[in-house]
């Protein structure tokens, strides 16, 4: 999820059911068991809602396989995913973000 800071193990972690639409976040256990919120651009809510009206399946998870059965999406499939889709785009390489960054946009771009 771009601009959150969310990291690919929190996000296929996370269920339909998780996702608060009225205050543009989720609530995403990190290291540690570490609760913390992820605030959700407008777009991003837009465009998660059009995913799961889209859905057919009953899965639970947020984010599934596209072949029956629908089973939830682990970060190794993810990161396949967006290479795959780095190469095709043509978009360099992009290494993971430092803590810092994680930090600040997990705040909604709010120094604490």
């Amino acid at each position: 999820m771009y601009r959150t800071g969310v990291r690919v193990s929190e996000l296929v972690a996370r269920n339909r059911q998780g996702i608060d639409f009225d205050n543009m976040r989720v609530v995403a256990y990190g290291k540690g068991e570490k609760e913390r919120e992820i605030f959700l651009t407008a777009s991003a809510c837009m465009y998660l809602k059009e995913w799961l009206d889209f859905r057919t399946d009953s899965n639970k998870a947020l984010f599934v396989s596209r072949k029956v059965p629908h089973k939830r999406l682990n970060v190794s499939r993810v990161e396949e995913i967006l290479r795959r889709l780095r190469k095709s785009t043509n978009i360099p390489k992009v290494y993971p973000p430092p803590q810092s960054v994680c930090k600040y946009y997990s705040c909604g771009g709010r120094r604490n």
